[in-house]
């Protein structure tokens, strides 16, 4: 009997514990219905603002940081096998080269190197100096520049350009494929993915411009966009430019942004859709023209 009573609480506890686990279940949201990969990465994300970079100074790798700083393991745990890394080499390849600084040997400049094309250049290959009979919004020697006013109290620099070849742009999700058109061209072969790289673009600079190059004979036109991520999945498209026409290759400018890069809580991507697949729609090239404070 005594052996009984004291076996009531521990009964009591587990019912308790029971009861409230099925309240905690049910006070779960029901599950949302089937949508679009950009809704439901965008409504599963926090909110925008939710990041580690809220306060900043509480992190290590943030500037006013004051706290204690885990030094790294005196030996690391190497990325490969030990297997996998070749023998030490000799004297001869550790000795320095002509492209190592500190080299004092001699260096034959009186030979013409021979150099072997990387491609069969074909005969209609794009000539985009043709496009530019006159200085452009994104050129310097522009008559009116956007942005120039703006000198107080910031100044900018010329222009800087980061120049980006077609053909380094890839899929960003394995059910689009992607072929090489030559002359630094990609097309989308299969799928409907965007076709992107990131884009190193130096923080606190201002982006200006978008300038697309491309191949374009179909009735469809193609688009870019210079696309920036928070970390907690948003996104915003920065500027966006499109192809034009049907005559082949071409080149078209964006309007004017302005953005000024913020590489402490955003990455910059390079974003390109081809609006169909085939080699009548090819990307050649992305340029960003951009300017730093000076």
């Amino acid at each position: 009997m005594v052996r009984t009573k004291r076996m009531l609480p521990v009964a009591a506890i587990l019912v308790l514990a029971l009861a409230l686990t099925g309240m905690v279940a049910s006070a779960r949201p029901p599950m949302q219905g089937e949508g679009s990969e950009d809704s439901e990465l965008v409504t599963s994300a926090l909110p925008y603002g939710s990041r580690v970079t809220d306060v900043l100074g509480d992190d290590a790798d943030e500037d006013g940081y004051t706290g204690a700083v885990s030094a790294a393991a005196a030996v690391l745990e190497p990325s490969e096998a030990a297997a996998s890394q070749p023998a030490e080499a000799g004297a001869e390849a550790t000795a320095l080269q002509p492209d190592d600084d500190g080299y004092r040997g001699p260096i034959d400049r009186s030979a013409q190197a021979e150099i072997v094309p990387s491609e069969v250049q074909p005969a209609a290959a794009p000539d985009w100096e043709q496009s530019f009979a006159e200085p452009q919004p994104d050129q310097d020697s522009y008559a009116n520049p956007q942005g120039l006013d703006d000198r107080s109290p910031d100044a900018w620099s010329s222009f800087r350009y980061i120049n980006v070849a077609g053909t380094t742009l890839r899929p960003r999700d394995s059910s689009s494929g992607w072929d090489y058109s030559g002359t630094g061209c990609v097309s989308r072969s299969s799928g409907s993915e965007l076709i992107n790289i990131h884009l190193p673009i130096p923080d606190g600079s201002r982006i200006d411009y978008l300038r697309i190059y491309y191949y374009d004979t179909s009735s469809n036109n193609s688009r870019a966009w210079i696309t920036n991520y928070n970390s907690s999945g948003g996104y915003t498209d920065v500027t966006t430019v499109a192809s034009s026409g049907s005559g082949g290759y071409g080149t078209q400018l964006s309007d004017y942004s302005g953005h000024i890069v913020d590489t402490s809580a955003r990455s910059y991507v390079l974003n390109w859709s081809a609006s169909q697949n085939g080699s009548s729609m090819r990307l050649c090239g992305l340029r960003v023209a951009y300017r730093v404070p000076v």
